[in-house]
């Protein structure tokens, strides 16, 4: 599907109440992404029917645009008009190249009817993490037996005998007793809190703690799964529900 690479990119889905003015829109700009350039292989396919599944797309990072949910108001001329649809929500979005497919797909929205032709694809959009911005940092007060290892741009803590092993085999450093990961920085500390991102890495027996970028790098290309929202389980050494 070809991407607006302009400065708004507005989709209109279905369903909702017409004067509620939902943030049902999105608002497309580009941007500067400090990420490290990185190339993923993946097959896209589509929830409608209609449109064909795309296999070996080549996704690139860093992204290209960020897309928010905005509510559109006061249009002149008023637009042919369409019920207004479910709440969005705000993504990035990145350069994509899949095998060319044309396809003739009917769309209806505020700015009319008509069947548009989907020639080749522009860009894939992922959906930002929801993350809570509780800035609560505790104190810890690990037994001596429990050692952090920091990772550069993620940080784990396990028993110490695993911990000395493990971290030298991964290029890691591992902290003086006392200090436990801080997964907002991604290292080692005396004080910490809860990361953005845990990776999990159930075939080396340890997960790791810190923020999405760089870590989800990190994560993929290790092979790891990168999870949202879970927390790095001391004892089990993998990702749990906080």
């Amino acid at each position: 599907m070809k991407a607006l690479a302009g400065a708004m990119l507005v989709f209109l889905l279905a369903g909702s109440r017409a004067d509620a003015q939902p943030f049902d829109h999105l608002l497309c700009s580009r941007v500067k992404d400090p990420a490290p350039k990185a190339a993923y292989v993946a097959s896209l396919t589509p929830s409608d029917a209609g449109l064909p599944a795309a296999p070996g797309c080549i996704i690139k990072v860093p992204a290209k645009q960020l897309c928010v949910d905005v509510s559109k108001t006061d249009v002149s001329p008023p637009p042919p008009g369409a019920p207004a649809g479910p709440a969005a929500h705000r993504y990035l979005c990145y350069k994509t190249k899949c095998p060319r497919q044309v396809v003739h797909f009917p769309a209806a929205d505020q700015f009319g009817s008509r069947v548009v032709e989907i020639r080749k694809t522009g860009l894939v959009c992922a959906p930002l993490a929801t993350t809570t911005t509780t800035t609560s940092t505790t104190t810890t007060s690990l037994p001596a037996s429990v050692r952090c290892c920091s990772l550069g741009p993620g940080c784990f803590d396990a028993e110490e005998t695993f911990t000395t092993n493990l971290c030298p085999n991964l290029a890691g450093t591992v902290a003086p007793p006392g200090q436990s990961c801080d997964g907002t920085t991604g290292s080692c500390a005396t004080t910490g809190a809860t990361g953005q991102l845990c990776c999990n890495c159930p075939m080396a027996s340890f997960c790791m703690e810190g923020p999405i970028v760089p870590l989800g790098d990190l994560c993929f290309d290790v092979g790891c799964t990168p999870m949202v929202g879970y927390t790095c389980d001391v004892v089990t050494r993998t990702c749990v529900l906080p």
